[in-house]
């Protein structure tokens, strides 16, 4: 799934007050299993049924001595 409308003049997105998403992390709603990936940082809600979506923590792999 892709979002579009970013790139619309008509589409006017009030960001003030907005966390910043990180690019390349991983944000996940635990409820219903979404999860995205951030290709494009900045000021941005990301909100699944009204809740917010959290910051993934990195998995740790083993080390390959």
């Amino acid at each position: 799934m892709q979002m579009r409308g970013a790139e619309d003049a008509s589409v006017k997105v009030d960001t003030a007050g907005m966390d910043a998403v990180q690019l390349g992390k991983r944000y996940k709603d635990e409820e219903t299993g979404i999860e995205v990936l951030v290709v494009k940082p900045g000021p941005c809600a990301l909100n699944v049924d009204g809740r917010a979506m959290e910051l993934l923590q990195p998995k740790v792999l083993p080390s390959a001595d």
